[in-house]
């Protein structure tokens, strides 16, 4: 798990989380609550995903909530 912040100063969560079918999501959880957003990711490896994770600045994870979508029910 990653914590990290948007410009305008809200923080967010950013965890690695896998489907109930195998896909692997990046899911983003607002620290204050609202909205779960997610993405899928392109690997086959939660580990990987994880090491990604961990590994990336915080503007890259701003990029990618930015083109994440709302977490499906």
């Amino acid at each position: 798990m990653r914590r990290f912040q948007e410009s305008d100063g809200q923080e967010w969560d950013a965890v690695v989380g896998r489907s109930s079918w195998g896909g692997i999501y990046l899911l983003f959880i607002p620290v204050e609550g609202g909205p779960v957003r997610q993405m899928e990711l392109e690997t086959e490896q939660v580990r990987e995903a994880e090491r990604k994770l961990a590994g990336a600045e915080d503007s890259e994870l701003v990029r990618l909530l930015e083109s994440s979508r709302l977490r499906d029910p």
